[in-house]
């Protein structure tokens, strides 16, 4: 996935005042704005754990978010295997094909039709039985730089939890028995992960961004 991603159409940019502008502009043959063509330095944090285990990305705006939903699941290494969902506002974007009630259609909006600015928030939830939201904020707006690869992981702290291993507080568990050789669930858990080592403290960048350069 890079700058040369479909950028939404005219009917996707009038769903928003910030799109409707933007398509003003174009329409007059003034300077697009970063909605159409910017990237947005965001930084992705997993909710309720701490230390914090966090990515900081540079995503084109014209990313669909059904393109972003991958993105954000390669980043933090999740597998994939859940239901998902955004939330900006008292606004839902999700797959149609998940049926959630009042979710609208994910692949109809952009990343730059939901946020605008630095400091603009949402949260993209994975895994509804677990629950992990992911807290994304806008820390700058950026213009494309040729030879950049997007999207880009730029830096970030710790591991992915391990698929299904009961939320924050199975986590944390989890953690504590890697740490702890008498804990009454240590035998359980490391049962649970199977032949899969885990260090929660594991970050590795390219490994990353060979995954987001494969998109």
């Amino acid at each position: 996935m890079s700058k040369g991603m479909r950028p939404p159409s005219g009917d996707e940019e009038d769903r928003t005042e910030a799109g409707r502008a933007a398509n003003s502009k174009k329409k007059r043959g003034g300077p697009r704005h970063v909605e159409d063509e910017g990237v947005f330095r965001l930084r992705v944090t997993l909710d309720g754990i701490e230390p914090p285990i966090y990515r900081r990305l540079l995503v084109p705006a014209e990313v669909r978010l059904d393109e972003l939903s991958q993105i954000l699941l390669d980043a933090m290494g999740w597998q994939g295997g859940h239901l998902h969902r955004f939330q900006q506002g008292a606004a839902y974007y999700s797959n149609t094909e998940f049926e959630l009630e009042e979710a609208e259609d994910e692949s109809k909006y952009s990343l730059g039709e939901i946020v605008s600015k630095e400091g603009d928030k949402f949260e993209f939830e994975y895994d509804f039985g677990d629950g992990w939201v992911h807290r994304v904020v806008v820390e700058d707006l950026c213009p494309t730089e040729d030879g950049i690869h997007y999207p880009v992981c730029l830096d970030g702290a710790r591991a992915c939890p391990p698929e299904d291993c009961g939320g924050v507080g199975g986590y944390e568990d989890l953690v504590a028995a890697m740490k702890q050789p008498r804990h009454p669930r240590r035998e359980q858990i490391l049962e649970s992960l199977g032949s899969t080592p885990f260090d929660a403290d594991a970050f590795d960048l390219k490994e990353i961004n060979d995954r987001l350069r494969l998109l």
